[in-house]
């Protein structure tokens, strides 16, 4: 069994898109009327991938496979395919929320001790 489920990781990047689509709408509707400047409002996105991250233990590459993958490549819909090298070897292309999950799932490490897991009588 994986921490999160297929259908729920696919539910948290799908809703992660939508929040960056209504930002990136917003942001073309000030630049129509001639708002100046580039607005920022806050969501969870960050928070969301950083948790991704840590759930997957994925910290390849300079930013992680969730990372890339939605910020990079538009979830999936950006310039071309991310690609991997997974535990045996294999070159993975991740165009999909699919094949993120699949290539995440296949290539998560065990988690070490982080000194809040480590208990306090020093085993």
């Amino acid at each position: 069994m994986h921490v999160i489920s297929r259908k729920d990781f696919t539910e948290v990047i799908e809703s992660m898109k939508k929040i960056d689509d209504y930002h990136a709408e917003k942001r073309k509707l000030y630049k129509k009327y001639g708002a100046d400047g580039f607005i920022i409002e806050p969501d969870n996105n960050h928070a969301i991938l950083l948790l991704l991250r840590w759930i997957f233990r994925d910290t390849g590459a300079d930013t992680g496979a969730v990372t890339a993958f939605c910020l990079s490549n538009n979830y999936g819909v950006g310039k071309g395919n991310q690609e991997y090298v997974d535990t045996d070897g294999h070159k993975n292309k991740i165009s999909t929320i699919d094949d993120l999950y699949d290539y995440l799932t296949k290539n998560i490490t065990p988690a070490k001790d982080t000194p809040s897991e480590k208990s306090e009588g020093g085993e």
